[in-house]
């Protein structure tokens, strides 16, 4: 994305938060990764930046994120634009962890493929009252 002849390389990283550093380090990788298109693009605007967007696996927004998005939209949208991001994210960590407790896919990969604006559906009651009497143990990560 170009503005005002600064060339910005935005990526998206949601990082697991599990240590207080997970976003600073999914942050460095990006950074890492993006390095090498610095030199390419320094001849084309006056500067080059590299922008990580983090938002945590389970729903966490990097206060950093605000810095640049708000260099590009409106405060308004925003906190709409956080909203529905940390809501994604919730969503599809949801979605992953009954299919990992059931054994059942909440989605439909060929929907995905077919169309990315793709949202899975709302659980249904039933769906979520399967879930919460399920006997099956999860067992804990190590730490």
């Amino acid at each position: 994305m170009k503005v005002k002849g600064v060339i910005y390389i935005i990526d998206v990283t949601c990082p697991f938060e599990n240590r207080i550093d997970g976003f600073q380090q999914a942050k460095r990788v990006k950074h890492e990764r993006y390095a090498p298109l610095l030199d390419i693009f320094k001849n084309q605007a006056s500067r080059v930046e590299i922008v990580p967007i983090a938002v945590g696996a389970l729903g966490t927004w990097d206060p950093a994120n605000d810095k640049f998005l708000s260099k590009i939209t409106t405060r308004s949208f925003l906190r709409k634009m956080q909203k529905l991001c940390v809501s994604d994210n919730i969503r599809w960590a949801r979605d992953i962890y009954v299919e990992h407790v059931t054994g059942k896919r909440q989605f439909h990969e060929a929907e995905i493929l077919r169309n990315p604006n793709f949202r899975p559906r709302e659980p249904t009651t039933d769906a979520l009252i399967d879930v919460a009497h399920c006997s099956t143990s999860v067992p804990a990560l190590p730490v």
